[in-house]
């Protein structure tokens, strides 16, 4: 049936979901959170749903939206659009800007999605690797390329390294010609954010997620922070009722209680730090990592990083790794858990390489 489909569409490879887990699974490969929603969080939006009409569609509410905004970011709806999840947001981005044939450039090892979604609108994916492993390239190489679009993650995604403020303006300001989009799906495990950067730069989109640090994976929500311009372009994009009843009550819960993560994050950087120290301890390199992952190489040569994984799952534990990957061939990106599902994870390594 392929002849009904444009041989660009053909050629493409589809995004690969690592492993389905199942309750019994310690999931430590999609770096979600495995610490669950706040109980208060939890019964809210349950007492919520109990009461609401689902035979209605549902919209966000402008002046809450806005409102509830401004308390977290500071910024209300005119600079905020919301989606399902990175992929709409991201592809709506390319769709908007990118012509076919016109450049989308990263820098690399990075999230694959980039590459999955500018394939998949007929644009040339460039990815250029970062200097020693963690800094940009050079701006006059990075300018050479002639990008119209630049993806910066950051925290980056595989890597967990950070991009430095200063180096992120310097980008915006010296490429002038690109539209940046700096996906901050991790940020909430940082400090340093490039959000208000869009009131001196036109330049600019800054995303990130309720995913990662607030558990609402399964809700997919995540947002852009923009100037009203370049917001307002990418809604007329978004098609109507775009988001269900289930992530907007979600969403109004989770930014009226955003308090009662703090001790929740804080614990996933305890328990991140404590697992670095003992995979070192086991002779393993660990990245530095400023997310809830670490990546992980074990330094011996007699077992692979994909011969760790599948035994890792054959003890029903998940990991990500990255065979075939550039540069990250032999690693494997491993969730913060819980401190005991990360205490299981380590006695369960321990015994495949010992």
């Amino acid at each position: 049936m392929s002849q009904f489909f444009r041989k660009e569409v053909v050629r493409l490879k589809p995004y690969v979901f690592w492993k389905i887990s199942t309750d019994t699974c310690i999931k430590l490969n999609a770096n979600e959170s495995n610490y669950g929603l706040p109980s208060k969080i939890q019964e809210s939006i349950s007492e919520i749903l109990r009461s609401t009409d689902l035979s209605k569609y549902s919209i966000l509410d402008p002046n809450k939206t806005s409102q509830l905004f401004e308390n977290y970011i500071w910024y209300g709806i005119e600079n905020v659009i919301i989606d399902n999840g990175s992929s709409a947001i991201i592809k709506w981005i390319m769709s908007a800007v990118l012509e076919p044939g016109e450049r989308v450039l990263t820098f690399g090892p990075t999230f694959t999605l980039y590459k999955n979604i500018a394939e998949g609108i007929w644009t040339d994916y460039s990815e250029l690797p970062f200097q020693d492993k963690k800094y940009l390239p050079s701006i006059q190489e990075i300018s050479e390329w002639k990008p119209k679009l630049i993806i910066v993650c950051n925290p980056n995604n595989p890597t967990g390294h950070i991009i430095e403020k200063k180096d992120i303006k310097e980008l915006v300001s010296k490429n002038p010609h690109s539209l940046i989009l700096v996906d901050e799906a991790y940020i909430d495990f940082w400090w340093e954010s490039s959000i208000d950067l869009i009131e001196q730069f036109d330049n600019l989109i800054v995303s990130r997620t309720f995913s990662k640090a607030y558990s609402m994976a399964g809700a997919r929500l995540w947002y852009a922070v923009s100037n009203k311009n370049i917001i307002s372009n990418l809604k007329k994009l978004q098609l109507p009722y775009h988001l269900n009843t289930f992530a907007i009550t979600s969403l109004y819960t989770l930014l009226e209680n955003m308090n009662v993560y703090k001790e929740q994050i804080e614990e996933i950087l305890e328990v991140r730090e404590y697992t670095r120290r003992q995979l070192e301890w086991m002779w393993f390199e660990v990245g530095g990592s400023h997310a809830n992952f670490l990546l992980i190489q074990y330094k011996s040569n007699n077992i692979s990083a994909e011969d760790i994984a599948n035994q890792l799952e054959k003890q029903n534990i998940l990991v990500r790794h990255f065979k075939g990957s550039p540069d990250i061939d032999n690693y494997m990106r491993v969730t913060i858990g819980t401190r005991e599902q990360m205490d299981d994870f380590l006695n369960t390594l321990k015994s495949i390489i010992t």
